[in-house]
Protein backbone atom coordinates (compact mmCIF):
# COMPACT_ATOMS: atom_id res chain seq x y z
CA UNK A 1 0.00 0.00 0.00
CA UNK A 2 1.34 2.91 -1.19
CA UNK A 3 0.75 6.32 0.84
CA UNK A 4 1.51 9.85 -0.36
CA UNK A 5 0.43 12.19 1.98
CA UNK A 6 3.61 12.57 3.80
CA UNK A 7 1.75 11.66 7.07
CA UNK A 8 2.11 8.06 8.48
CA UNK A 9 -0.79 5.70 7.69
CA UNK A 10 -1.61 3.01 10.58
CA UNK A 11 -3.59 -0.08 9.50
CA UNK A 12 -5.25 -2.58 12.20
CA UNK A 13 -3.93 -5.92 12.94
CA UNK A 14 -5.17 -8.68 14.09
CA UNK A 15 -3.18 -10.90 15.96
CA UNK A 16 -4.91 -14.10 16.61
CA UNK A 17 -2.64 -17.15 18.65
CA UNK A 18 -4.06 -20.14 19.55
CA UNK A 19 -2.62 -22.53 22.06
CA UNK A 20 -2.94 -26.08 22.40
CA UNK A 21 -6.35 -26.04 20.95
CA UNK A 22 -7.15 -23.51 23.77
CA UNK A 23 -9.35 -20.32 23.13
CA UNK A 24 -7.62 -17.76 21.01
CA UNK A 25 -6.88 -14.23 21.97
CA UNK A 26 -8.10 -11.47 19.31
CA UNK A 27 -5.92 -8.18 19.73
CA UNK A 28 -5.19 -4.85 17.98
CA UNK A 29 -2.71 -2.85 17.46
CA UNK A 30 -1.53 -0.22 15.11
CA UNK A 31 1.44 -0.50 12.05
CA UNK A 32 3.39 2.42 11.03
CA UNK A 33 3.03 1.22 7.00
CA UNK A 34 4.02 4.68 5.29
CA UNK A 35 7.12 6.77 5.03
CA UNK A 36 7.79 9.65 7.53
CA UNK A 37 8.82 13.07 7.00
CA UNK A 38 11.66 13.59 4.49
CA UNK A 39 15.17 13.58 6.26
CA UNK A 40 17.55 12.86 3.53
CA UNK A 41 18.84 12.54 0.02
CA UNK A 42 20.55 8.60 -1.17
CA UNK A 43 22.17 7.99 -4.77
CA UNK A 44 19.98 5.45 -6.09
CA UNK A 45 21.36 5.11 -9.39
CA UNK A 46 25.63 6.09 -9.39
CA UNK A 47 27.19 8.05 -12.25
CA UNK A 48 28.94 5.68 -14.35
CA UNK A 49 32.00 5.98 -16.25
CA UNK A 50 31.52 8.74 -18.67
CA UNK A 51 32.57 10.53 -22.02
CA UNK A 52 33.53 14.13 -22.08
CA UNK A 53 30.81 16.37 -22.99
CA UNK A 54 28.62 13.68 -23.30
CA UNK A 55 25.18 13.18 -21.00
CA UNK A 56 26.43 10.49 -18.05
CA UNK A 57 23.91 7.49 -18.99
CA UNK A 58 22.40 6.01 -17.35
CA UNK A 59 20.53 9.09 -16.36
CA UNK A 60 21.59 10.12 -12.11
CA UNK A 61 18.80 9.15 -9.77
CA UNK A 62 18.39 10.42 -6.11
CA UNK A 63 15.53 9.88 -4.00
CA UNK A 64 14.40 11.71 -1.32
CA UNK A 65 14.20 9.24 2.09
CA UNK A 66 12.88 9.50 5.65
CA UNK A 67 14.76 8.07 8.18
CA UNK A 68 14.25 4.21 7.54
CA UNK A 69 15.54 4.65 4.20
CA UNK A 70 12.03 4.57 2.33
CA UNK A 71 11.09 6.93 -0.23
CA UNK A 72 9.01 9.63 0.37
CA UNK A 73 6.24 9.84 -2.42
CA UNK A 74 5.32 12.56 -2.00
CA UNK A 75 8.56 14.99 -1.11
CA UNK A 76 8.45 18.64 -3.16
CA UNK A 77 12.23 19.47 -2.02
CA UNK A 78 13.88 20.68 -5.22
CA UNK A 79 17.06 18.93 -5.61
CA UNK A 80 20.37 20.60 -6.88
CA UNK A 81 23.32 19.26 -8.65
CA UNK A 82 27.13 20.07 -8.71
CA UNK A 83 30.04 18.47 -8.70
CA UNK A 84 31.91 17.60 -5.41
CA UNK A 85 35.05 15.85 -5.67
CA UNK A 86 36.68 18.03 -9.23
CA UNK A 87 40.36 16.60 -9.80
CA UNK A 88 40.56 17.87 -13.62
CA UNK A 89 39.17 21.45 -12.98
CA UNK A 90 35.88 20.24 -14.87
CA UNK A 91 32.58 22.03 -15.55
CA UNK A 92 29.20 20.38 -15.11
CA UNK A 93 26.76 20.89 -17.99
CA UNK A 94 22.93 20.05 -17.90
CA UNK A 95 20.31 21.33 -15.81
CA UNK A 96 21.42 20.85 -12.27
CA UNK A 97 17.71 20.89 -10.56
CA UNK A 98 15.41 18.15 -10.94
CA UNK A 99 11.61 18.08 -9.02
CA UNK A 100 10.82 15.21 -7.59
CA UNK A 101 8.18 12.39 -9.18
CA UNK A 102 7.15 10.07 -6.15
CA UNK A 103 10.10 11.01 -4.41
CA UNK A 104 12.98 10.60 -7.17
CA UNK A 105 14.93 13.36 -9.01
CA UNK A 106 16.31 12.50 -12.00
CA UNK A 107 18.60 14.14 -14.16
CA UNK A 108 18.82 13.89 -17.38
CA UNK A 109 21.60 15.17 -19.82
CA UNK A 110 24.41 15.93 -16.64
CA UNK A 111 28.04 16.13 -18.38
CA UNK A 112 31.54 17.00 -17.52
CA UNK A 113 34.32 18.16 -19.82
CA UNK A 114 37.40 17.72 -18.29
CA UNK A 115 39.19 13.86 -18.21
CA UNK A 116 40.04 12.66 -14.73
CA UNK A 117 39.39 9.98 -12.11
CA UNK A 118 38.04 10.53 -9.06
CA UNK A 119 34.97 12.54 -10.07
CA UNK A 120 31.86 12.52 -7.13
CA UNK A 121 29.02 14.43 -7.61
CA UNK A 122 27.23 15.98 -4.33
CA UNK A 123 23.21 16.06 -4.36
CA UNK A 124 21.28 18.86 -2.25
CA UNK A 125 17.43 20.26 -1.45
CA UNK A 126 16.71 22.30 1.39
CA UNK A 127 15.83 20.79 4.72
CA UNK A 128 17.49 17.47 3.73
CA UNK A 129 20.95 16.16 4.66
CA UNK A 130 22.57 15.62 1.21
CA UNK A 131 24.53 12.91 -0.63
CA UNK A 132 27.88 12.38 -2.41
CA UNK A 133 28.33 9.95 -5.30
CA UNK A 134 30.95 7.16 -5.64
CA UNK A 135 33.36 8.07 -7.10
CA UNK A 136 33.34 8.31 -11.52
CA UNK A 137 36.03 8.61 -14.28
CA UNK A 138 35.51 10.76 -17.53
CA UNK A 139 37.39 9.91 -20.57
CA UNK A 140 38.43 11.67 -23.90
CA UNK A 141 35.29 11.90 -26.85
CA UNK A 142 36.68 11.05 -29.96
CA UNK A 143 39.43 13.17 -31.80
CA UNK A 144 38.05 16.22 -32.96
CA UNK A 145 41.81 18.77 -33.25
CA UNK A 146 44.64 19.12 -33.40
CA UNK A 147 46.73 21.64 -30.70
CA UNK A 148 50.60 22.16 -30.23
CA UNK A 149 51.79 21.06 -27.08
CA UNK A 150 55.24 22.57 -27.93
CA UNK A 151 55.40 25.72 -30.38
CA UNK A 152 57.11 25.35 -33.10
CA UNK A 153 60.26 28.72 -32.74
CA UNK A 154 62.97 30.74 -34.27
CA UNK A 155 65.59 28.29 -36.53
CA UNK A 156 68.48 29.36 -38.90
CA UNK A 157 67.93 27.25 -42.84
CA UNK A 158 69.42 24.49 -42.32
CA UNK A 159 69.01 23.72 -38.27
CA UNK A 160 66.61 21.50 -36.23
CA UNK A 161 63.98 23.27 -34.44
CA UNK A 162 64.41 23.27 -31.12
CA UNK A 163 62.72 21.99 -28.91
CA UNK A 164 61.10 19.75 -30.92
CA UNK A 165 57.48 20.78 -32.08
CA UNK A 166 55.19 18.26 -30.42
CA UNK A 167 51.36 18.08 -31.43
CA UNK A 168 48.28 16.51 -29.76
CA UNK A 169 45.37 14.96 -31.04
CA UNK A 170 42.08 16.46 -28.79
CA UNK A 171 38.69 15.48 -27.91
CA UNK A 172 36.15 19.03 -28.75
CA UNK A 173 36.52 19.98 -24.82
CA UNK A 174 40.64 19.78 -25.56
CA UNK A 175 41.39 16.77 -23.96
CA UNK A 176 43.92 14.66 -25.10
CA UNK A 177 42.49 11.71 -26.91
CA UNK A 178 45.03 8.62 -26.04
CA UNK A 179 43.50 6.01 -28.00
CA UNK A 180 43.52 8.52 -31.58
CA UNK A 181 45.70 6.81 -34.29
CA UNK A 182 45.39 9.67 -36.50
CA UNK A 183 48.56 10.20 -38.87
CA UNK A 184 49.64 14.02 -38.48
CA UNK A 185 51.53 16.01 -41.01
CA UNK A 186 53.07 19.39 -40.32
CA UNK A 187 54.11 22.02 -43.29
CA UNK A 188 55.31 25.84 -42.93
CA UNK A 189 52.03 28.05 -43.50
CA UNK A 190 54.13 30.68 -44.31
CA UNK A 191 57.69 31.73 -45.28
Amino acid sequence: MVHTSGRPAWRRLLARAVLLGVAACNETEPSLTGPGQATKLVFTVQPGTATAGTAISPAVLVAIQDASGRVVTAATNVVTMAIGTNPGGGTLSGPATASPVNGLATFYNLSIDRVASGYTLSASAAGLTGATSTPFVVVAGPAAQLAFAVEPSSARTGNSITPAVQVVIQDAFGNTAPTATNIVTAALANN
